[in-house]
């Protein structure tokens, strides 16, 4: 299984499946990070944590624990 937090720099992916039991989760789906939503993946913080992807042409951080509940 391969997640949003797996994605290298400037890799595109299309979100398969979301892990839907964390607050956070739903939180970010009302962002726009649903099933269908293609997300590019931009790099990340020192350490590796935020994560920056671009949604629907705006960008967005988001925690890589967060990003491993994305299925792409």
């Amino acid at each position: 299984m391969k997640t949003i937090a797996d994605l290298k720099p400037r890799e595109k992916a299309t979100i398969k499946t979301v892990q839907t039991g964390s607050d956070w989760v739903h939180r970010l789906m009302v962002m726009g990070l649903v099933e269908g939503a293609e997300v590019e993946y931009i790099g990340s913080a020192m350490g590796g944590d935020p994560i920056e992807i671009t949604l629907y042409g705006s960008s967005m951080s988001i925690q890589k624990e967060s990003a491993e509940l994305f299925e792409i």
